[in-house]
Formats: C-alpha cells, sequence, structure tokens
C-alpha cells in the first residue's frame, strides 16, 4: 500500500485541472503534500514561451518539497487533474531521506541533460517514470504516462519535433 493511499481526501487538499497551478495550501510556508492522483511538473518559465521542467510528480510524490523553503520556488503545474493532500507528519530522518532523494534524482536530470544523446535522455526518462511507478503497483509490467510531446520535450531539453521522431523510431524498433 502506497503512502498516498492511507490518507483520506478532503479536508486540506489541493484541486487543479490539468494547465493550472498547484499551489500549497496557506501560501508559502503550507505543509507538505502528497500528490494523491494524477501528474504535475515543476516548470521554469523561460520567458520567450518555452518552459524546462526540471520536475516531475505522479502518484505518492511529495509535492513540492521546495515549498518547504518558504519561498514558493517555481511553479508547479498539472499535467492532468490531481489532488494533492498533506502529508502525514515525517520524522526528521524521514523527511531528510525524502530530500536527499530528491537531490539524487536532480543531480541525475542534470546529467541526462547535459551528457546524454537524445534518445538516451527519452529513455531514461521512460525509465524512471516506470520504475517510480512500481511504488503504487509493485507488480506492474507497464504504467501509465499521460504526458504530451511537450510535455517530454521540456522535461528532456529536446524539441517537440525531436521527441515526435524519436517516438516514431521507437514504435518501429519494437
Amino acid at each position: 500500500m502506497a503512502l498516498h493511499d492511507t490518507l483520506p481526501s478532503g479536508a486540506g487538499a489541493v484541486r487543479a485541472c490539468a494547465g493550472e497551478a498547484l499551489l500549497p495550501p496557506c501560501g508559502a510556508d503550507g505543509p507538505l503534500m502528497v500528490l494523491r492522483r494524477g501528474w504535475a511538473a515543476r516548470c521554469h518559465d523561460l520567458g520567450d514561451g518555452k518552459r524546462q521542467i526540471s520536475a516531475l510528480f505522479s502518484e505518492g510524490d511529495l509535492c513540492d518539497p521546495l515549498w518547504l523553503s518558504g519561498q514558493g520556488g517555481d511553479g508547479v503545474i498539472a499535467l492532468t487533474p490531481v489532488e494533492a493532500i498533506p502529508a502525514p507528519p515525517l520524522a526528521e530522518r524521514d523527511l531528510m531521506a525524502a530530500m536527499a532523494a530528491g537531490a539524487r534524482l536532480a543531480a541525475a536530470w542534470t546529467v541526462n541533460l547535459g551528457r546524454k544523446s537524445a534518445l538516451e535522455r527519452l529513455a531514461n526518462l521512460f525509465c524512471e517514470l516506470f520504475t517510480r511507478s512500481r511504488r503504487v503497483d509493485s507488480a506492474a509490467q507497464s504504467c501509465e504516462m499521460p504526458l504530451s510531446a511537450r510535455d517530454l520535450a521540456d522535461a528532456t531539453g529536446l524539441t517537440v519535433q525531436h521527441i515526435q521522431r524519436l517516438l516514431a523510431d521507437l514504435r518501429t524498433a519494437g
């Protein structure tokens, strides 16, 4: 059973439709939240209509741990309809472990963006998302991935057209 399955929805829940900002309740000093349903992303607007996704959040993820800084950070956008609920109180050790895992993931994303080929970036993202989905269903052989070509492009630093070519190549290769 995943953490988010043990928590009731309702009071304190934050909901957003696809494309809407997911904001911490009570402003920048809101509680740590767990994504109960849906997909969201931490997005950095680059000012020219482009964006960079620096984190993806799916069911069971802490969303967004940077809210704990009290500064709000960059925007978290719902990629699908989402619901986030207050996390149960965490022991300092558990919180530190969660933050360390986030830092490791951020470092892996940096390497992925900076040193891997386009195909490797996309394959790495798919593997990461599948591995994370197994937290919810450990026996899963596949997972839903309701990400658009734009979402994939913004997470991998590629163009939408390049993503579409890579997906076609992967389909052809089986």
